[in-house]
């Protein structure tokens, strides 16, 4: 799964509801509506390719979906997570989700 920009280049509406479309994923996370979570913060990842915290909210809840999911559904978000959790480590200049994404990314190699 690679993000591409929809061609919005610095759209401070979209950026705006991007912004409004991770908060609410997140809020969706919080509630165990992890489906919904993933939605919302996709969305607002095609708005906004850069955020390291997006990319890690978005690896958290495909993390909370594989507990749920024994079927083949599985090895897709582990796959899914995997890819996020190294663009965390890409975008995240201040280093603050480094420790959190190389463990996660420990955990995620022991999963089949």
């Amino acid at each position: 799964m690679e993000y591409k920009s929809i061609g919005v280049t610095s759209n401070p509406e979209k950026e705006y509801l991007a912004k409004i479309r991770g908060t609410l994923g997140w809020i969706f996370y919080q509630q165990g509506s992890y489906t919904k979570a993933a939605l919302f913060l996709e969305n607002s990842i095609i708005y906004q390719l850069d955020d390291s915290k997006l990319y890690a909210h978005l690896a958290m809840t495909y993390q909370k979906m594989i507990e749920f999911n024994q079927d083949i559904l599985r090895l897709e978000y582990i796959e899914k997570a995997k890819r996020l959790w190294n663009q965390v480590i890409k975008f995240d200049t201040h280093k603050e989700w480094e420790e959190m994404s190389n463990k996660q990314l420990g955990i995620l190699k022991e999963l089949k």
